[in-house]
């Protein structure tokens, strides 16, 4: 499969180091609507569930993916627990959360059962304490996503980005941007 695409979204995003970067959230758009919201509890922990339309988002894929004949009618599964699933993109822009809040977080998310459906558009966030995953789905088909693979991006993105210079929790994992592929897992702080 050739990369045919590489996500606008992640261009833009990471363009310049010297000016703020937007962050998924302000990318969704002024006309965000909240779709739902939940909460699960793992180890006396509390982790909140949000799923956000993202009109904004519409601008930020490729109109190649709109092409009738190309769109999958059923959900596709993102739950790809490679490390090579993503590519981290490291901020220190951005407010930190802290190391003990997204360990947690990750272990809350590791021992779900159940996939998440996130729809086109959508941005689904996870936060517990200070910390905050976020799955943003930029294509035109529902993705179901195992809270599994997000742990993983997640352990990849704060660990790779602390270890960098200069260090910071937060940062982004971005898929290839192809067809069926099309998403971007932010850690920041809630």
């Amino acid at each position: 499969m050739k990369i045919g695409f590489i996500l606008p979204y992640a261009l833009a995003l990471f363009v310049s180091t010297s000016v703020a970067r937007p962050s998924i959230w302000e990318s969704c758009g002024s006309d965000a609507v909240l779709l739902k919201e939940s909460t699960f509890e793992h180890d006396g922990h509390v982790v909140k569930v949000a799923t956000t339309s993202c009109p904004g988002f519409a601008n930020l894929t490729s109109t190649t993916f709109a092409t009738p004949s190309r769109v999958n009618k059923r959900a596709v599964s993102q739950c790809n627990l490679s490390l090579s699933a993503c590519n981290v993109l490291c901020d220190s822009l951005l407010p930190q959360p802290t190391v003990l809040d997204c360990n947690t977080l990750t272990l809350s998310l590791l021992v779900q059962p159940n996939t998440f459906s996130s729809p086109p558009f959508t941005f689904t966030t996870f936060t517990m304490g200070t910390c905050l995953y976020g799955f943003a789905n930029f294509d035109l088909v529902t993705y179901d996503v195992c809270p599994t693979a997000l742990a993983i991006y997640g352990l990849k993105t704060s660990t790779q980005c602390v270890a960098g210079s200069p260090s910071t929790l937060t940062g982004f994992c971005t898929s290839l941007g192809l067809l069926n592929n099309n998403w971007v897992m932010e850690v920041v702080h809630s």
